[in-house]
């Protein structure tokens, strides 16, 4: 049920960037390291609509993957509020890259971070979005703003 439901959101959508969204977000959530134990594992699926799943989430995750730059990433994980200290989160050259970025769609992801700081009780989260505000300040020339 639950590889139907996956197929079903990169299949079904009509939006690419949902499709996107939703393909990153599996990765980010290690659905494609489940699927390689699935398919590692040898065993024998009565359902054959089972062994088509998981072929076909395999195919387009491995494919978004490819499509994935970290900023679209770090992106989907802010927006999930999910916050853990990924490789991006200390990496200088990602924030020389991509700190201006975080004023496209009217300052969304900055004002995510905010909320974040806002309402969010788990440690892990208030320090990484901390860090963030505070390279974002760094990076950007008028973040300081």
């Amino acid at each position: 049920m639950t590889l139907a439901t996956f197929r079903n959101l990169i299949e079904k959508p009509t939006d690419a960037e949902i499709i996107r969204d939703n393909a990153i977000t599996m990765v980010q959530c290690k659905v494609l390291k489940q699927l390689e134990i699935l398919q590692q594992s040898g065993q024998k699926f009565d359902d054959v609509d089972i062994k088509e799943d998981i072929d076909f989430l395999t195919e387009k995750l491995l494919a978004s993957v490819q499509d994935l730059s970290s900023f679209d990433e770090y992106a989907t994980e802010v927006k999930s509020g999910r916050l853990e200290w990924s490789p991006v989160h200390s990496s200088d050259k990602f924030w020389r890259e991509n700190a201006s970025r975080l004023n496209e769609k009217n300052y969304e992801l900055l004002k995510i971070l905010v909320r974040l700081l806002e309402t969010s009780k788990d440690p892990l989260v208030l320090s990484v979005a901390s860090h963030d505000l505070g390279e974002y300040v760094r990076h950007y020339g008028r973040g300081k703003v």
